[in-house]
């Protein structure tokens, strides 16, 4: 059954609200039955956030301070 899920860029404006910053990567994720975005955020302050989007409902799934330079958790 095909079921509808949010645009990405409606995806990144929920990111954005929950964590204010600057975008530097993206991704679509199905993991145990859940489809979601992956937003990798940098703040003002320098700080990298992961926040995961639940693609079907909109909700925020997690948000993380990741604390490597790169993109691993």
């Amino acid at each position: 059954m095909y079921r509808l899920i949010i645009s990405i860029q409606h995806a990144q404006r929920i990111a954005l609200k929950k964590v204010p910053g600057t975008i530097q990567c993206e991704d679509m994720e199905l993991k145990y039955g859940v489809m979601f975005y992956k937003f990798y955020i940098l703040t003002e302050e320098n700080k990298r956030f992961k926040v995961e989007v639940n693609a079907k409902t909109a909700k925020v799934l997690k948000v993380k301070e990741l604390k490597s330079p790169d993109h691993d958790d």
